[in-house]
């Protein structure tokens, strides 16, 4: 007969009672286990009563937490026995908070009615130049003309419409008047506008005065031809004026000119 060494037999012994205690802890650890609570419930809105998505609800101070379903239903599980404060956070609604107690296996349903909040933030200034319209801008066969200009034309008696007449492309009717074509039209073909105001028949005969005070004026733009469709449909030419801008000053002042 063949007897085991007694070291096989103390280690079969060893592992053995080790194995049976193993087993022992594993079942019976659930009933020393703390008791676990869960906490659930609905978030609405105050003013609609439609349920909300997305609310984050947590337990504060701790990492347990959920966030509303399509529904605006949450749940937190394993929540141990004690006192919490339960809070309902979103953006854009007032975060609503409730000091909450838990007790052992003891589920707990809440229902929040959250109401909107208007988020105040710091004033923002912006500052930009002012938008210049691209369909305007100066390009052959388009001029611009300086009142300075206007005054300095030699037999143009600080005419705006005399001096364009210097240009190329446009000619005269005749020498008793300040009516002009471009390149070949008539004087009815050319728009003339005033601050963006269609002037009709601006013109002078015998050598009156221009309808224009070249005082007044700002900005003259001529457009020879190629000029935007902004201006219609005009055969000849478009004549651009602008106006000066007023301005408050102390006292005032003025000048005397015949028409």
């Amino acid at each position: 007969m063949i007897q085991a060494p007694k070291s096989c037999t103390f280690a079969f012994k060893f592992y053995f009672n080790y194995l049976f205690i193993f087993s022992l802890a594993i079942f019976f650890l659930p009933a020393f286990a703390l008791p676990q609570s869960e906490i659930s419930g609905k978030v609405f809105d105050f003013k609609t009563g439609e349920p909300l998505i997305g609310v984050n609800v947590v337990l504060v101070g701790t990492q347990l937490g959920d966030a509303t379903n399509a529904d605006g239903e949450f749940s937190i599980q394993g929540v141990q026995p004690g006192s919490y404060e339960l809070a309902a956070l979103m953006i854009g609604y007032e975060t609503h908070r409730q000091k909450i107690a838990v007790q052992e296996s003891v589920p707990m349903r809440f229902t929040f009615r959250l109401k909107t909040a208007v988020i105040l933030g710091e004033e923002i200034n912006v500052q930009a130049k002012r938008y210049e319209d691209t369909r305007l801008e100066i390009s052959p066969p388009t001029f611009e003309i300086s009142p300075r200009t206007v005054q300095a034309t030699v037999g143009g008696l600080e005419d705006v419409m005399r001096a364009v007449q210097i240009l190329p492309g446009v000619i005269t009717v005749d020498d008793n008047s300040n009516q002009f074509v471009v390149r070949g039209g008539s004087p009815n073909q050319n728009l003339i506008l005033l601050d963006g105001i269609e002037l009709y028949n601006p013109y002078r005969r015998n050598g009156m005065a221009s309808v224009f005070n070249p005082e007044l004026i700002q900005s003259v733009n001529f457009y020879a031809g190629g000029f935007p469709a902004i201006f219609g449909d005009r055969l000849s030419s478009a004549f651009r004026l602008l106006c000066v801008k007023g301005q408050e000053r102390n006292g005032f002042q003025g000048g005397l000119a015949e028409t």
